[in-house]
């Protein structure tokens, strides 16, 4: 078949598709669309609220024209989930993942690359909501689907096992973790990297191999200072763990240089408020409590780590 004979059935196909619906009901198709990639950029820049004001929003339209039950609707159903994830609301997010599920089966061809996506995001939900069994069921379907229907590569792959890894990890089945790791992590992409050699310093901390454990968090941070340079979370996250486990091993001149870096971060993405800052905060505390000190800098001492210890709070 020529190109031209090509375009010629293209065309006369979406004339077809759009036949069924009036000018209005175009239109309307058009604006569900724009609000659900407005709330998209919403969402992405964390402004969850608003975010999910437009995913209702596209929800309503979707219904109006395609009824109750429809594919045309996991997509909204979906990012109302993610939206209800990143608030902690982690039932009204499971109710809306299964809306989403249930609406996405409806399609005539089976939606596999956002199934694999749903069912990661359900998988998260449940670690969040420390149900580990299906948790565990879940990321199990997401690389079922990824191996038999996308043929998806490796890094894919080691992307969804990395969260099976710290499930594993957060179990205690520390030898499945570390076994599940070394199989995924040279295939991982750079930031699953850092998150794998995180996980791999978190395992040997706990079993009181401070070496590799050691080695594994240096490994994180250079990953991460190569692709993020100074002004990121990750590099600010990266750092503050690094800063605990010198201070746990009493290696305090290193955790407070380790901790500066963290702060360095912070300051350069202006980071007012959230769970990294209090986390630094809180490393901070932890470091000044812990600190030996002589007995003429005692004075000095108690008031820097009880101001250190409000601001943790």
């Amino acid at each position: 078949m020529n190109l031209t004979i090509k375009f010629t059935n293209l065309f006369f196909y979406l004339l077809i598709s759009l036949s069924s619906l009036s000018q209005n009901n175009i239109s309307d198709s058009i604006q569900a669309v724009n609000l659900n990639r407005k709330a998209i950029q919403l969402f992405q820049n964390g402004s969850f609220t608003q975010a999910l004001d437009s995913y209702n929003s596209s929800l309503k339209i979707r219904k109006k024209l395609w009824g109750n039950n429809h594919e045309k609707l996991a997509g909204a159903y979906s990012g109302i989930g993610a939206v209800y994830g990143r608030l902690g609301q982690l039932d009204l997010a499971l109710q809306n993942y299964n809306l989403a599920e249930r609406n996405y089966l409806l399609a005539e061809k089976y939606p596999a690359k956002q199934m694999v996506s749903l069912y990661n995001n359900i998988g998260i939900i449940y670690r969040y909501k420390l149900d580990f069994i299906n948790a565990l069921q879940y990321f199990e379907k997401a690389i079922s689907i990824s191996l038999t229907e996308l043929k998806s590569p490796a890094e894919d792959i080691a992307s969804i096992n990395y969260n099976i890894s710290e499930i594993y990890y957060i179990t205690n089945n520390y030898k499945k973790a570390i076994d599940l790791i070394n199989k995924n992590i040279l295939f991982a992409y750079t930031e699953d990297q850092i998150l794998y050699y995180e996980l791999l310093a978190f395992i040997h901390q706990m079993q009181g191999d401070n070496k590799n454990a050691k080695y594994n968090y240096q490994k994180a941070i250079d990953l991460t200072d190569a692709i993020n340079l100074e002004n990121s979370i990750e590099v600010a996250i990266a750092y503050n763990n690094y800063s605990n486990f010198l201070i746990s091993i009493d290696q305090f001149s290193d955790a407070e240089e380790a901790l500066k870096k963290s702060l360095h971060s912070i300051q350069q993405i202006e980071l007012k408020n959230g769970k990294v800052l209090s986390e630094y905060y809180k490393t901070k505390g932890l470091l000044f409590n812990n600190i030996p000190v002589s007995s003429q800098n005692m004075e000095s001492f108690r008031k820097q780590r009880k101001q250190n210890l409000i601001e943790a709070i």
